[in-house]
């Protein structure tokens, strides 16, 4: 619908000088809103709500579409909903209206997350994360290498002090869970009356580390 109001003219007709960017994903295109970059948005509803329950003035104008428009794709073996308990499936981003649909979904289905099915999203960087910090805590002649080549410093005494610090001594847990009393602190240092109002829960979710914990990540990691 919007491509064709631009290539109709219709913008025009009313005195806009629309340009349309593609911006991938709701998460994003609610980023580059708030940061003034995009005035009007034409894109999915639950990004819009959720940006809004976090204290932005987001609101929705108007409405081209009352119907969640998605299909699961999968392997050939999976042929019907009940072939998914035990397996993975992936959504764009978590909290959007793809994972959004697939809730729905899976309600219908009879189906629950995390009991049922594993639902992936950020999950790559993740583990990305949990390979690279447990080769920080396990490696450390690479490690050393990193730090002199990212810190530019070529002191061994300097390097064996860094790796001692980020390497041993301060790597954070295994797993690595945001902790809510941290936020808590964070925020009681804020001398504001939004940061009274608010709970450390509302700045955090560990739901997609979990996943990956529940997949048996880190255990394999660290046997």
């Amino acid at each position: 619908m919007v491509w064709t109001t631009q290539e109709g003219g219709y913008f025009r007709r009313e005195g806009l000088d629309i340009e349309l960017p593609y911006i991938g994903g709701g998460t994003l295109l609610i980023q580059s809103m708030l940061g003034g970059d995009v005035q009007f948005a034409y894109g999915p509803s639950v990004p819009v709500v959720n940006s809004a329950l976090r204290g932005s003035d987001l609101v929705f104008i108007a409405n081209t579409g009352d119907t969640l428009i998605y299909s699961v794709m999968t392997r050939p073996e999976i042929r019907e909903a009940g072939d998914l308990k035990g397996r993975k499936i992936g959504v764009t981003r978590i909290g959007g209206s793809a994972d959004l649909a697939l809730e729905y979904a899976l309600k219908r289905w009879g189906l629950q997350r995390g009991r049922d099915v594993i639902v992936l999203h950020v999950i790559r960087l993740l583990r990305a994360f949990g390979e690279g910090q447990h080769r920080l805590r396990s490696d450390k002649e690479f490690s050393m290498k990193v730090l002199s080549k990212y810190t530019k410093t070529t002191d061994p005494e300097v390097l064996a002090e860094l790796y001692q610090i980020y390497g041993v001594r301060y790597t954070g847990q295994q797993i690595p869970y945001v902790r809510l009393e941290g936020v808590d602190e964070i925020l009681k240092g804020i001398e504001s009356k939004e940061a009274r109002q608010s709970k450390p829960g509302d700045f955090v979710d560990n739901s997609a580390l979990k996943e990956v914990e529940q997949a048996g990540f880190f255990r394999k990691l660290y046997r």
